[in-house]
């Protein structure tokens, strides 16, 4: 029986600034505009993502952080019932922090996409009246949760304009 590639579900209504190439198992980035940028990736740790399908979204997450200049922000949450925030939002300058945090990802538990986007609501909007630059939400699963309220937070992270 031959093994399938893992396919993984992104909840986009907007995205970064990714071209649709795909080679080679990367995405090739166009250049990113100038101006303070924060990504927080958000990424499915439950048990139906284990085996080549953690291993997938751990090197995806690389990927991003590759991607980014030493300026922008990021954080990571995991989550499968319940979010955790494996790296705190900081500049990307401190990527070691972010690979260790992506390296602790592990495969457990069940799912809801709910909570997590919630901590990502409360890890990026901040209080009235501050700037913050452009900020996006990468969301990284195998799509199986119970929906309810999914699409409410989402429209209200695009509100307070966030890309997710």
């Amino acid at each position: 029986m031959a093994l399938r590639r893992p396919t993984l579900l992104a909840l986009t209504l907007a995205a970064l600034p990714l071209s649709d190439a795909w080679a080679g198992g990367r995405v090739a980035a166009k250049p990113a505009p100038k101006g303070k940028v924060t990504v927080l990736l958000v990424v499915d740790r439950s048990g139906s993502m284990s085996g080549p399908r953690i291993h997938e979204v751990r090197r995806a997450c690389l990927s991003v952080v590759g991607q980014l200049r030493p300026t922008d922000r990021l954080g990571v949450i995991a989550f499968d019932t319940r979010p955790a925030r494996m790296v705190t939002v900081t500049p990307v300058r401190r990527g070691t922090l972010a690979r260790a945090g992506i390296a602790k990802i592990r495969a457990q538990g069940g799912t809801n996409f709910l909570p997590a986007l919630e901590e990502a609501e409360l890890m990026l909007v901040p209080p009235v009246g501050l700037r913050r630059g452009r900020q996006h939400v990468i969301f990284l699963s195998d799509g199986q949760s119970p929906r309810k309220g999914v699409v409410a937070q989402v429209a209200k992270l695009r509100k307070q304009g966030v890309t997710v």
